[in-house]
Order: C-alpha cells, then sequence, then structure tokens
C-alpha cells in the first residue's frame, strides 16, 4: 500500500530534500515501499511508490554511510521474494560495494548472521570495479563466487573491438562525446569507429 503522503515525498525527493523526507518517514517505511514498487510487475508512470527508488540514486541519502547501511538492512528485511531480493543485490547493495575498508568490515560482520545478505551480495556484479582482493573477500562474505567476467582471451572479436573502441573514444572526447558539436577530425574518427563497432556487436 502507497504512502498516505506520497505525493509530498516525490516532491521532496524530486528537490533532494532528504532531511524533508526522513521528517514524515522511518527507513521501515522506505524500504517497505521499495520492495513494494519491485513485488509489482507493471507500473504506471506516476507510480505512488517512486518516491521510495529515487531516493537511493539520492547522493545525500546514500552519503552517511550509517544510513546507508541500515537502510540496505531494512531492505533485505521487506524483500519477502527471491525476485525482489536479487533486486536489492543488483541495485542498492551493487551501488554499496566498493573497496571501503570500513564498509568491507562492516559487511564481513553483518553477513554471518543474514542469510538475506548473503544472498543479495551472491548477485553482485563488482568484477573490474573492485580490487582481486576485494573480489576475495565478498566471495567469503557470500560463501560463493560471486559474477565475474570472462577472460578477455575468451571475448568474441566483436566485443573485444567494441570495447577498444569505447575506450579510445572516452580517451579523445570524453564521456559527453555525443554532446561535441563540432568534433575534431580525431574526435571524429573515433565515434565512427565506435559507432561501427556498436552496430556490429548488436548482430552477433
Amino acid at each position: 500500500m502507497a504512502h498516505p503522503r506520497h505525493a509530498e515525498l516525490q516532491r521532496l525527493v524530486d528537490n533532494e530534500d532528504v532531511a524533508g523526507v526522513l521528517a514524515i518517514v522511518s527507513l521501515d517505511d522506505i524500504a517497505a515501499c521499495w520492495c513494494g514498487y519491485h513485488a509489482r510487475e507493471v507500473h504506471d508512470d506516476d507510480d505512488p511508490d517512486w518516491w521510495a527508488i529515487e531516493l537511493f540514486m539520492t547522493r545525500d541519502f546514500v552519503a552517511d554511510r550509517c544510513r546507508h547501511r541500515a537502510a540496505l538492512l531494512r531492505l533485505l528485511a521487506h524483500a519477502d521474494s527471491p525476485g525482489v531480493l536479487d533486486v536489492v543485490g543488483a541495485g542498492p547493495l551493487e551501488n554499496f560495494v566498493s573497496d571501503d575498508e570500513g564498509d568491507l568490515r562492516w559487511l564481513e560482520a553483518e553477513a554471518p548472521r543474514n542469510p538475506r545478505l548473503r544472498d543479495a551480495l551472491a548477485v553482485v556484479w563488482c568484477d573490474g570495479d573492485v580490487t582481486a582482493a576485494t573480489m576475495a573477500r565478498l566471495d567469503a562474505v557470500a560463501a560463493r563466487p560471486l559474477p565475474r567476467m570472462s577472460p578477455r582471451a575468451a571475448w568474441p572479436r566483436t566485443a573485444v573491438e567494441f570495447v577498444d573502441a569505447r575506450d579510445d573514444l572516452l580517451a579523445v572526447a570524453g564521456p559527453r562525446w555525443d554532446e561535441i558539436a563540432a568534433p575534431t577530425p580525431e574526435q571524429a574518427e573515433a565515434i565512427e569507429r565506435f559507432l561501427r563497432a556498436a552496430e556490429a556487436l548488436g548482430s552477433d
């Protein structure tokens, strides 16, 4: 059931007024609405629980590490189906995981008594974003290996060409390359190469 003040909460989240949101709802309320949204298969454009989803994308909400950790635990507590639990893992938990020593120690302390945390962590994709040492610690926390990318040598040729073209494009044109009105010849060549590689990858 949507929170009775969902319209006001959406307005506050849109304005990134985290303090205003927390003056109205608890972390349990937020988690219940977040999980309720993901438990539904169909969503309207103006879903009354969207504010809870958007809140977890708000920098100020997750900047407080203690609050972020507590909010994750409430999401896990309210995720009463495997599907919603997987979304917690692939979304907020995946965004939380890093090489931060304090967060890793928190996960290591919490996971032995929290099977939902272990299950959600098992779907987190962070290979390449954290060190090998962190991956090993996360494997131990989840009590199973986390997903990993296959070695580059095993990639199809089109995937290798796409990644190389993307990296070259970012190096010469930056992440907002598609907004460049008058690219240099080097940038234009990189853009064309990237677009060809993307088309080839998509046709595989």
